[in-house]
């Protein structure tokens, strides 16, 4: 009893040498503030980058986070509207050699069409686009070649519907084509046997292409297209 007693004499005044004071209210308060100003100011910033708008930061705003490269929002657009710098996409292979697609966006405007034509000329590309019709504001335009010597299949601008280029390429025919986005398979008949093309989206383009060959001396008896349910439609050559 006496050794408990001794205890609890030692635990209350150890208690009563504890001085416990107001809680820090006024710096609670300021660093609750100090954290509602950043959250704000760091809102803010954001805002503005999203506008495009470059902001020197000062201070540790951002000390506990990664600042974020924006880019303005009209090169973007540019960028994925393909009107300086093409999409450029490989469609398949013809004897070993890739069949590339290469798509440039529509000028809006005279400015834009000018500056596009600076961009073709440093990818010469521009004598083949000016080898057809003059190019026009709002027309979408495409080069379809083969293998690295850039040797032209097709040519144009953006249409809707089913198309096919022809070319004999030595002992091989060559079918560069598009269709409708409803169509999901594409199968040619031909006299030495039926050939499925795989169809491709092209950036920058609404329409399915597709790149196909055959002996050259193969007869093309008909072309088969089947939708997204696989209904059938065929197309007698």
């Amino acid at each position: 009893m006496n050794e408990e007693r001794d205890i609890a004499l030692l635990l209350r005044e150890a208690a009563e040498g504890v001085e416990v004071g107001a809680a820090p209210y006024e710096k609670v308060v300021r660093g609750g503030r100090r954290r509602r100003a950043r959250r704000r100011a760091a809102g803010a910033v954001l805002a503005l980058a999203l506008a495009g708008i470059a902001v020197p930061v000062a201070g540790d705003l951002t000390a506990d986070r990664p600042l974020v490269n924006w880019e303005p929002t009209a090169k973007v657009e540019l960028d994925r509207r393909y009107v300086y710098d093409p999409s450029v996409t490989t469609l398949g292979e013809v004897n070993g050699q890739p069949v590339v697609i290469e798509v440039w966006g529509a000028a809006r405007d005279a400015a834009e069409l000018r500056e596009q034509q600076r961009h073709m000329i440093a990818r010469n590309v521009w004598d083949e686009r000016t080898s057809g019709d003059e190019p026009e504001i709002g027309q979408t335009w495409y080069l379809v070649y083969l293998g690295a010597q850039k040797r032209t299949l097709a040519t144009g601008v953006e249409e809707v519907g089913y198309f096919t280029h022809t070319q004999t390429i030595g002992s091989r025919l060559v079918v560069v084509g598009q269709v409708t986005p409803d169509i999901r398979r594409i199968i040619y008949k031909w006299s030495t046997g039926d050939v499925e093309g795989r169809l491709i989206q092209v950036p920058g383009l609404t329409q399915r292409w597709f790149v196909m060959e055959a002996d050259a001396k193969a007869r093309r008896m008909s072309v088969i297209t089947y939708d997204a349910q696989d209904r059938p439609t065929v197309k007698r050559t």
